[in-house]
């Protein structure tokens, strides 16, 4: 489960840091941190992690169309 997930924050993280998009890519990476360690076992998924996870992609959504917004 985690693998599909893992690769989306990495590659929205490439594209935000690509464009510049700095905020984007900080919330990202550290997303990215926190499912390759789930992936790779080193850590269990628990709910409060999920709870995060949910919460950053809120943010992440709300950042996106903040910046469609201001175009």
């Amino acid at each position: 489960v985690s693998e599909p997930i893992f690769r989306a924050a990495h590659s929205i993280k490439g594209g935000s840091g690509t464009f510049g998009f700095h905020e984007m890519t900080e919330v990202t990476h550290e997303l990215e941190s926190l499912l390759d360690r789930v992936r790779k076992n080193e850590l269990e998924l628990r709910s409060d992690m999920v709870d995060v996870l949910l919460a950053a992609g809120d943010l992440l959504r709300a950042h996106h169309t903040w910046l469609l917004v201001r175009e």
